[in-house]
């Protein structure tokens, strides 16, 4: 993914007299190749053969996936239309490398660590999405979004995540903190090599009354447009031998018609639980549109003075340069044009009633005599 390929479309008589003028369409997987664009043409998908027959030109980005490629000729005064055969090709997902950082190593209960997960790639295409999850060898501690972003010098897609951790949700003792990438549709997962943070005065350290930390993973959850729910990730220490059980709720902040879910409710000792903030959704109405057809003539396409040969050529290019890798040609006859009715219908989509804007929500976790609380900060889109 992100590498762009090189298109190459040959088109000559079976007389091997003359250069054939007029456009080519591209096709992938039978639908119009709408996002390819080339010079000299207002139409995308559609590019003019040069003075000798020919066009070449880079394709976009194109998805992870199978692809199947037709490039259909026009036909002119002297040559009949006609269409290659279908070249064939595979794009698979980008690798990306993972290298964590902490912007300190020794950590006391009363202090916290930013871990920053940055994702590179060699990539041309869209920036990584998706989640960063921390963890303190087995037991994960935090999970970061990936934020999408350009190399200022390479010109390739990157992404950053972070995550902010009380030095209380660790172990105490010597941690070995890795970041696990989970991966997306175009970029393949990657682990981070382990930082290794001393953490003073955490769980089981000794001295100071029983009782328990809690800690948010993110601390910024965002609703998009036309979603309801965003959800965080709690953990629960246990600091100088807690051994109780820790309820949850939400105290304040929550947006009107807003109400917070926790799966599960309680954790004994130490643990964690998903906080899940949901708010109203606008009822689904009737969009109106009605159906209807639209009937199209067919007829065939008039013969020329001379059968043509349409050949399709994919080459990838890496990064800027460009290598020739596999020649598919086919001639064809003249093509029957046709065309099919249409139609729509359906519902608008569900959307979020609560006006756009930010609100700092407060989370409670309870035992006994023991409470503690974190702000959530929640922006609605």
């Amino acid at each position: 993914y992100g590498n762009t390929f090189l298109v190459r479309v040959n088109v000559a008589g079976l007389s091997g007299q003359g250069f054939a003028t007029g456009t080519i369409a591209f096709a992938d997987n039978g639908a119009a190749l709408a996002s390819f664009t080339c010079a000299g043409s207002a139409t995308p998908g559609t590019c003019p053969l040069n003075s000798l027959g020919y066009l070449e030109d880079q394709t976009t980005i194109l998805p992870v996936g199978n692809h199947s490629f037709v490039a259909t000729y026009s036909g002119d005064n002297s040559f009949n239309p006609s269409h290659s055969a279908a070249a064939a090709l595979t794009i698979t997902q980008a690798a990306t490398t993972n290298v964590l950082t902490a912007n300190q190593t020794a950590v006391s209960q009363t202090t916290s660590v930013t871990l920053t997960s940055v994702l590179a790639t060699t990539s041309n295409g869209n920036p990584p999405t998706g989640t960063v999850s921390f963890f303190s060898g087995s037991a994960q501690v935090g999970t970061g979004a990936v934020k999408g972003n350009y190399d200022a010098t390479t010109g390739f897609a990157n992404g950053t995540a972070t995550a902010t951790l009380l030095g209380s949700a660790l172990p105490a003792g010597t941690d070995s903190i890795t970041a696990v990438y989970s991966g997306d549709a175009n970029y393949s997962a990657s682990t981070s090599a382990a930082v290794v943070l001393t953490v003073t005065g955490g769980s089981g350290g000794g001295g100071g009354s029983v009782d328990f930390s809690l800690a948010t993973a993110s601390g910024n959850l965002t609703v998009a447009t036309g979603a309801t729910t965003a959800t965080d990730m709690l953990t629960i220490r246990a600091l100088n031998g807690f051994t109780g059980t820790v309820s949850f709720s939400c105290l304040g902040g929550l947006p009107s018609g807003g109400a917070c879910a926790f799966g599960p409710a309680t954790v004994s000792n130490s643990g964690t639980t998903t906080l899940t903030i949901t708010i109203p959704k606008a009822q689904v109405k009737s969009s109106g549109v009605q159906s209807q057809n639209h009937p199209l003539r067919f007829g065939w396409l008039g013969a020329g003075s001379g059968a043509a040969l349409a050949c399709l050529l994919l080459v990838g290019v890496p990064g800027r340069r460009r290598r020739w890798s596999a020649l598919l040609g086919l001639a064809f006859f003249a093509v029957i044009a046709g065309a099919a009715g249409c139609g729509g219908g359906g519902t608008a989509p569900s959307a979020s009633t609560t006006p756009a804007g930010t609100y700092n929500v407060t989370v409670a976790a309870s035992s006994g005599t023991l409470s503690h609380t974190a702000t959530v900060v929640l922006t609605v889109q």
